[in-house]
């Protein structure tokens, strides 16, 4: 969808970890003069890492194990910050939002470590209060829920999930737990990998709660909160 209006020569997807020399991009380059389609990858025969050593496969896996999310608060004047108990022990955090009242703090959560081929749902939204110190788990989503978007009136919170192959963004009354899309399709969110840059792209309300700021297809978008269709905010780079 995103390539149709700007027809390019070459569509180029990128995940440098140096288990290539580079001295084979140009032959892949010239590859794609008679492939539609041309990929380089290290796995083989489904997930098989080929031409690695056994230290960097060790390395790699507990990298994977060590990088679980935790959820911490720090002082806006600095500190060493605390950490804050999250149900369970080994869920991974992500996308943390604060509340409009500040007393609780919204965030996705994925009980299991990251995985090739991963069964859905893999995330959820939880909430932390920091008034009793407990959490609790707020969606059930077959697609995961991801990245919890808070607005400053504390009526509305958006998060992003998977419909099928897409992803969209969901509108929810907090007063009602009504929910309702706001934008569908969006950007393609992250839940394949490990998210070390959170699952999903930020969002923002605008500070009177009418509309979300968010960005997708090539543009940022100000999606109001009252269903009216989504207008774009015009930039240059």
């Amino acid at each position: 969808r995103a390539l149709a209006p700007s027809d390019p020569d070459l569509i180029c997807q990128m995940d440098p970890d140096w288990s290539h020399d580079p001295k084979y991009l140009p032959a892949m380059v010239d590859a794609c003069g008679n492939h539609d389609v041309v990929i380089g990858s290290r796995y083989l025969r489904g997930v098989s890492v080929v031409n690695w050593p056994l230290r960097r496969v060790v390395v790699t896996q507990g990298d994977i194990v060590l990088k679980r999310g935790r959820l911490w608060m720090y002082h806006v004047d600095g500190g060493s910050g605390i950490q804050l108990p999250t149900k369970p022990d080994s869920a991974m955090v992500t996308g943390a939002a604060f509340s409009g009242d500040g007393r609780f703090i919204y965030y996705a959560q994925r009980r299991r470590l990251w995985e090739y081929n991963a069964i859905f749902p893999q995330y959820q939204i939880a909430v932390y209060d920091r008034e009793s110190g407990r959490s609790e788990v707020r969606t059930s989503r077959f697609g995961s829920a991801i990245r919890p978007t808070l607005s400053p009136d504390g009526k509305w919170m958006v998060y992003a999930t998977r419909h099928e192959a897409k992803t969209g963004l969901v509108l929810r009354e907090l007063a009602t737990g009504a929910e309702r899309w706001m934008a569908f399709p969006v950007q393609r969110d992250d839940q394949e990998a490990v998210a070390s840059r959170d699952v999903y792209p930020g969002m923002s309300f605008t500070p009177d709660s009418r509309e979300l700021v968010a960005s997708y297809a090539g543009k940022i978008w100000r999606l109001p909160v009252d269903g009216s269709a989504p207008i774009p905010v015009p930039f240059r780079v």
